[in-house]
């Protein structure tokens, strides 16, 4: 990085690139307020995602899904 990052500011970025695999390289030349803002909103946009593939599954948990069987080996 070679802008100045708050400790919390780099692990925050590092937490959402490593285990989330989110690109963070649009964050890189941001500071302060604003990169603490484009921390926030991609933090509620990873929640949203989330969000909504738990929806997706209950829906297809209430539909009857299941799973099929591994083969035996």
């Amino acid at each position: 990085m070679t802008t100045t990052h708050t400790e919390y500011q780099r692990t925050r970025l590092e937490s959402m690139a490593k285990g989330f695999g989110l690109d963070t390289a649009p964050a890189q030349h941001l500071t302060g307020q604003e990169l603490d803002q484009w921390l926030a909103a991609s933090e509620d946009r990873l929640f949203e995602d989330g969000l909504k593939d738990l929806a997706e599954m209950r829906a297809e948990r209430e539909r009857g899904y299941r799973p099929k069987p591994a083969p035996a080996p």
